[in-house]
């Protein structure tokens, strides 16, 4: 027998044990081979519902710096929530997700593309007194309060989609913009602006908890925020009255609060902001946000 001749009988032998072990898989009851797919906006400020299917063991993967939640109700496939934050550029990015197989563990690399989205910018004048408030000591801390609530990672909920308008308003300041006060950057706006009248009911979008009750705030006056779950919260500020208590659960369309212009506001307006893992993204992206 040739030396060819041998290397091509063991590479017969094992191309057919590997394909025997791969039918031996499929044999085995209930195993599929895993698949990951990605839907969504995959611009900056857009959200992405990655979905693992024919996976009886939960999944786990990272995207950024955030380990990603996966959740399952009944017979729904696994899935989780991806933020693009602003700031990403356009681009290939691979996301690997770990999945335990009958085999073993096994790697899926899904490719995601990110697409390019331009942002304006916004000039807002107002009296000094009211712009110092973005210089006051105490600011910093408000951050930090809202930062904290904001990135909520509840397991015990599934968000519930698709969302609905907080109050039934023009949207007059976008997300995303770039925006200066008295000429002075001041970041970027990291939610969306409804105007609207003083004591306007704002009702809260989707189901969730209430995860953060405060009054009296320099900058964003009072404050709610709501936990929907998976790592998806709603952030409310600038508001008049506050309904609702910490720790409660509330329904899509439950009166929360009504509109005002607590803090820095200039008028009466709803700030809404949304963030999953406590990244901010365009809220507008809720309202097509599929059923759980």
């Amino acid at each position: 027998m040739t030396h060819t001749n041998f290397e091509l009988r063991k590479l017969v032998c094992v191309t057919n044990f590997l394909l025997l072990c791969g039918w031996l898989l499929l044999a085995i009851p209930g195993f599929s081979a895993p698949t990951v797919s990605v839907s969504g906006d995959s611009r900056p400020g857009g959200v992405l519902l990655l979905t693992v299917n024919d996976s009886e063991a939960k999944p786990s993967a990272s995207w950024g710096r955030f380990h990603i939640v996966f959740f399952k109700d009944g017979s729904q496939p696994w899935r989780a929530l991806l933020p693009v934050w602003r700031e990403m550029k356009s681009g290939v990015y691979p996301l690997q997700v770990k999945i335990a197989t009958p085999a073993g563990d096994e790697s899926v690399v899904q490719r995601i593309h990110i697409f390019p989205r331009h942002f304006g910018r916004q000039s807002i004048w107002m009296s000094n007194s009211l712009a110092k408030e973005y210089d006051d000591p105490s600011v910093e801390a408000e951050y930090d309060l809202l930062d904290s609530a904001l990135s909520a990672v509840s397991t015990d909920q599934v968000p519930t989609g698709p969302f609905r308008r907080p109050i039934p308003a023009p949207i007059t300041t976008p997300y995303g913009l770039s925006r200066f006060v008295n000429g002075e950057s001041t970041g970027w706006h990291r939610g969306i602006d409804f105007g609207a009248g003083m004591g306007t009911p704002i009702r809260a979008p989707a189901r969730g908890r209430i995860v953060l009750v405060r009054r009296g705030l320099k900058l964003h006056g009072n404050v709610v925020v709501i936990d929907h779950g998976q790592g998806l919260t709603t952030l409310y500020i600038h508001l008049q009255k506050i309904l609702v208590k910490k720790g409660e659960t509330v329904s899509q369309g439950t009166v929360i609060a009504t509109v005002g212009m607590s803090g820095a506001a200039t008028g009466p307006n709803l700030h809404w902001g949304a963030y999953v893992y406590g990244v901010p993204i365009d809220p507008t992206e809720l309202f097509s946000l599929p059923k759980m």
